[in-house]
């Protein structure tokens, strides 16, 4: 019974160096913009993308923003990336001049 209890005390000093590191945190966002970026495309001819570094506990999210396809407005849309599933999604095209403080 000592073994057991000597590897449960050890895998419970273990659970903090599987915080998400710097490089972690880094290799996410990379996957937000990519992903992110590649939804938006069929809106936006060139997008660029304005990822929150974290996200939230089950989404991250990027607001993109470039000109319409087709067109001359610059417009925004909002990607939501399922951090499970790993696959992004876009809103509607949203104009950038009616952005208000």
């Amino acid at each position: 019974m000592r073994p057991m209890l000597a590897a449960i005390l050890m895998a419970g000093t273990a659970l903090p160096a599987m915080a998400s590191s710097e490089a972690a945190w880094e290799q996410f966002a990379n996957d937000v913009r990519t992903a992110c970026v590649a939804a938006a495309t069929p809106l936006i001819e060139e997008p660029h993308a304005l990822v929150d570094p974290h996200g939230s506990e089950h989404f991250g999210v990027a607001l993109q923003r470039g000109k319409a396809k087709g067109a001359e407005t610059e417009i925004a849309v909002i990607c939501v990336y399922d951090k499970a599933a790993k696959t992004a999604e876009v809103g509607g095209e949203l104009p950038t001049g009616e952005m208000t403080p």
